[in-house]
């Protein structure tokens, strides 16, 4: 393992610390939400107050971040690409698209996926880690969503995680 990549962050790695299992040789630190014990209990869809506590741990040389899927995958958003207007289209949005107008059921759901998907952003955009990478699914919406919404950019438009994770992890040991 290279010594210039020995602290790594695990974002969402709150249920079995799975990097942390992945990387023994490694410095992990697993933040998330979730039922397991192997991580340190962070809240991750606001970027000022993850901040705070983030602030406490050694910079990280590698960020890998797994943020919740639910908002982004074909089964929840849809079948139609980008932020549709067609009806029905979009199991989100209302009739038609307008921003933040969800259907009540989805509401929550879809709001911690935009706020956990900009605290990403925003975490390896304030942190500048040597490498990141962004997990989810290859169909998923996350990847364009950071690349308009956030000044986090190559993020390639789905499947961009996997790859680098494969990359990464080859380029470590």
């Amino acid at each position: 393992m290279s010594e210039e990549l020995r602290i790594v962050w695990a974002l969402f790695d709150s249920e079995t610390a799975t990097v942390a299992k992945a990387l023994p040789e490694c410095e992990v630190y697993s933040f998330g939400k979730g039922s397991g014990t192997e991580h340190i209990d962070l809240d991750l869809s606001n970027f000022e107050t993850a901040k705070i506590e983030l602030d406490n741990y050694p910079k990280p040389d590698v960020i890998f971040a797994s943020p919740p899927c639910e908002s982004w995958v074909d089964v929840s958003k849809g079948s139609k690409g980008r932020f549709t207007q067609e009806k029905g289209y979009n199991l989100f949005w209302k009739e038609k698209w307008i921003a933040f107008d969800f259907l009540p059921k989805f509401k929550k759901t879809r709001l911690n996926g935009i706020a956990t998907a900009l605290t990403t952003a925003a975490i390896i955009e304030h942190y500048k880690p040597k490498f990141w990478a962004i997990e989810n699914g290859k169909t998923s919406w996350i990847f364009d969503y950071i690349e308009e919404f956030s000044n986090l950019t190559n993020t390639n438009g789905g499947g961009y995680g996997i790859c680098v994770i494969i990359t990464l992890m080859a380029l470590m040991f």
